[in-house]
């Protein structure tokens, strides 16, 4: 746990006494030198986590990519199978019935008929 992590849960006041005995060196430090201090610790946590996010963020649009041409290839295989079956012939040419379909998908995620 950083130190930044151990401060969040502080309130306010609490956390600026604790980063006033940290960086209160000398006599002659001002509040503000005290707070610059505290809020250059705490752009760095945030630098760290942003990069993080960033990191993050990149997988999950690799894992959404990834996922929608799983798809893709999925609805590709279920037609060009679908083509494959043997279609009911009728006067004006093939047709597919409900029942082909559904045994086609039964197939092709592999229950039983």
């Amino acid at each position: 746990m950083t130190e930044n992590e151990m401060y969040r849960d502080l309130p306010t006041n609490e956390q600026l006494n604790l980063y006033r005995n940290k960086y209160f060196t000398d006599g002659n430090a001002t509040e503000n030198g005290i707070i610059a201090n505290a809020i250059n610790d705490m752009f760095t946590e945030f630098n760290r986590l942003y990069d993080t996010c960033e990191a993050d963020n990149k997988l999950i649009k690799s894992l959404n990519k990834c996922y929608a041409n799983a798809k893709l290839e999925a609805y590709k295989e279920f037609a060009e199978r679908l083509k494959e079956k043997h279609c009911d012939i009728v006067l004006y040419g093939e047709i597919v019935t409900t029942g082909m379909i559904d045994n086609l998908l039964k197939e092709m995620v592999g229950e039983e008929e």
